[in-house]
């Protein structure tokens, strides 16, 4: 009884070993795991830096300014019939300055909508471009990433460090200006343009 067991345990010795070279070889022949390819890119640098992005921030600055000649025409036109309703205060229970008040209050309400009919119409029209910007960068980059075999791409806003040779902001850059160099800014309504500084 007593071999038997000595057996059993030398058995069990020796087979150990084998066991553990067995796993090790399946672990050895196993697939290695598929590593990440990362690229970084810096999307706000790009809607401020393309050529589609200037076009963007001048035409919004020619907006403004047209809109700011507009407000300065309304505004000196309230204040011209402001201060005739002032000078005419002796007569403010007739019929003619009652009437002349009530012009003025409605173009004033007047000129209140339009200032803001005008602001909505400007952000709207700003949001409008720099989405078909992101929209084209988004291509870009998708592109570049199929051809290049990145699997992910991440902003440069949500990185605090990363590598040169990970930013592939250039590449987009260079491709992003050549396919869109312009966007156009649409809005709802909008004044004749500002007169040129002489």
């Amino acid at each position: 009884m007593r071999k038997i067991i000595m057996m059993a345990a030398m058995l069990t010795a020796f087979a150990a070993p084998g066991i553990g070279h067995a796993a090790d070889n399946k672990a050895k022949d196993a697939p290695a795991a598929p590593v990440s390819k990362i690229a970084v890119v810096d999307v706000q640098g790009l809607v401020a830096d393309s050529k589609a992005g200037k076009s963007i921030q001048s035409q919004i600055q020619k907006q403004r300014e047209s809109f700011q000649a507009e407000f300065s025409s309304l505004e000196k036109e309230l204040g011209d019939l402001q201060k005739k309703l002032s000078d005419e205060k002796a007569d403010q229970n007739s019929k003619e300055f009652q009437a002349k008040r009530k012009e003025f209050e409605t173009k004033m309400a007047n000129a209140n909508n339009l200032v803001q009919k005008r602001r909505q119409s400007l952000e709207k029209g700003a949001a409008d471009a720099v989405l078909e910007l992101r929209k084209e960068i988004v291509k870009i980059v998708a592109d570049i990433a199929d051809k290049e075999k990145y699997t992910i791409v991440i902003s440069r806003q949500d990185v605090i460090l990363v590598e040169k040779d990970m930013d592939i902001t250039g590449k987009v850059l260079a491709e992003l200006d050549k396919k869109l160099s312009d966007v156009k800014l649409k809005l709802d309504s909008a004044p004749a343009e500002a007169p040129k500084k002489k």
